[in-house]
């Protein structure tokens, strides 16, 4: 949906390259994910880095590192 709250206008889904062109459901969601938090992606001084916020991150309202950012939701540890 638009500002407007009408529906969007459709786009062809090769333009947007990486910021919108991926394809997949809930399933390649969680395994990615899974790989990603558990160690099967990067190293583990990278992943540190991409959720620990550093600098000027570190005291802005969304504390993010390299990619990521820490958060609470319902009292619980997040990383969005």
């Amino acid at each position: 949906y638009n500002d407007e709250g009408k529906p969007a206008q459709k786009i062809d889904m090769t333009f947007p390259n990486g910021a919108g062109a991926l394809v997949g459901n809930a399933a390649d969601l969680a395994r990615w994910s899974a790989a990603l938090h558990g160690g099967k992606v990067l190293k583990p001084a990278t992943y540190q880095a991409m959720i620990t916020p550093a600098g000027a991150a570190a005291t802005a309202p969304m504390k993010y590192g390299f990619g990521l950012a820490r958060s609470e939701v319902r009292g619980l540890s997040a990383i969005e």
